[in-house]
């Protein structure tokens, strides 16, 4: 049983994730492989009706509405940057209920890492800023995705077409003010919803650690380089690969892996994205990718 996913392009960090959220949001025994098209395509293995993919991630989605990290909050802020003892109070809390938001915690936030005002260092896919709070866009999406909108968005091309937020993830949807003659801040961007959702729960598989000498730097699967100059790099594979294998996949930097070790792990393609961030409030969005 096999499913083409005709509406995402794995070379599209936004879709890569959605792909990869399908992982999260499904039952163990699906499976992703991908297929050069000349755009590579997604196949969902383990279902063959589209409307069968759509109740189990449907019915993840309205599951996520009384998780831990849709909770979040720090004087009237629904973000991820928190006093590192909000956050240890958090991951306290989560282990003592025996929720399974503790491993998703894990990848989002850490308390050792902390920012120049003293704040718990976010996911370095955390590319909000100013009026743009990760988590109540989050609860945005978790309310306002309908069944509609997760069919249409891994089964159609073409352009965004919702109000609901935007995670900024898709490489083809940034507005760089020097390339604009206004101001990209005033004009309310559209986001493919559906494909929002999933990559938000491919979250689940990208780890954040800290790192360096004192430990305040906050590394995130898949990214690479400091804030600010970070890139993206992701492969696609080409056989049926399920979640944990997915999982431990994603860990590695696929870009450093050797021609032989690429065939071995059946990588059709790898490819990089730069992270843009702007030099007032932090707002991200990625370029172009490109095949390395």
């Amino acid at each position: 049983m096999s499913l083409a996913l005709t509406g995402l392009d794995g070379s599209n960090p936004r879709d890569f994730l959605a792909a990869a959220g399908l992982l999260v949001a499904g039952p163990d025994s699906w499976a992703i492989s991908w297929t050069d098209e000349g755009v590579w395509r997604p196949t969902l293995h383990g279902a063959d009706e589209i409307d069968e993919v759509i109740d189990a991630i449907d019915r993840d989605r309205e599951g996520f509405a009384s998780s831990e990290v849709l909770k979040i909050e720090h004087q009237g802020k629904r973000d991820l940057k928190l006093p590192p003892a909000e956050v240890r109070g958090l991951f306290e809390r989560v282990l003592a209920d025996g929720s399974n938001d503790a491993a998703l915690l894990c990848c989002l936030l850490s308390e050792v890492a902390v920012d120049g005002n003293g704040m718990s260092k976010p996911t370095g896919f955390h590319f909000t800023a100013g009026n743009q709070l990760f988590i109540k866009m989050w609860a945005e999406l978790q309310h306002g995705v309908t069944r509609a909108a997760l069919k249409r968005d891994l089964v159609e091309t073409g352009p965004s077409w919702s109000k609901l937020p935007t995670m900024s993830w898709d490489s083809e949807g940034g507005h760089p003010y020097a390339l604009r003659a206004d101001d990209p801040s005033k004009v309310k961007r559209l986001s493919r919803p559906g494909r929002e959702w999933l990559a938000l729960r491919a979250l689940a598989l990208l780890p954040s650690a800290p790192s360096g000498p004192r430990g305040d730097r906050l590394e995130t699967a898949l990214l690479r380089g400091r804030w600010g100059q970070a890139k993206m790099t992701w492969p696609v594979w080409t056989v049926p690969t399920g979640r944990a294998a997915v999982a431990a996949l994603l860990l590695r930097d696929a870009k450093s892996l050797t021609v032989d070790q690429r065939r071995l792990l059946s990588l059709g393609a790898v490819f990089e994205a730069g992270i843009r961030r702007s030099e007032s409030g932090g707002y991200g969005s990625f370029t172009p990718a490109r095949q390395v």
